[in-house]
């Protein structure tokens, strides 16, 4: 599996869900319709996935339709394992995201939950990494 900080990009693209003659889970890109294999479903990474040449989709991440981000960042960059406070740090994000407000998300990463003082940029990356 895959770790974000080896990514280049981690923009993200709707897919369109099929089924191989497996019956397993397969995706089909939107704009050039590639089909790829059953690892790019496990994986996410984008190197899995063979796009044609110059598709704008080629280096971003496939995301299911309706799935949420942290979903998705689960699946792929193992945040399964994350600490308690990184794991409600990223459900934040995932909320801001969704309704647009990704300021609230910054403004919790900056935030001392005892004090309530403002955090300067590395006490942040002490807590979170």
């Amino acid at each position: 599996m895959n770790n974000i900080n080896n990514l280049k990009n981690t923009e993200m693209y709707e897919v369109i869900n099929m089924k191989n003659k497996f019956g397993e889970l397969i995706y089909k890109c939107p704009i050039c319709n590639s089909v790829s294999g059953t690892y790019i479903v496990k994986s996410r990474d984008p190197k899995y996935f063979t796009h044609i040449y110059n598709c704008p989709n080629s280096d971003k991440i496939p995301m299911e339709k309706n799935q949420k981000i942290n979903e998705t960042l689960n699946k792929s960059f193992k945040y399964k394992g994350l600490d308690d406070l990184n794991n409600k740090s990223l459900n934040i994000l995932n909320k801001s995201i969704e309704s647009g407000l990704i300021e609230n998300y910054v403004e919790h990463v900056f935030t001392d939950k005892d004090t309530k003082r403002r955090l300067s940029y590395s006490e942040m990356r002490e807590l979170y990494g």
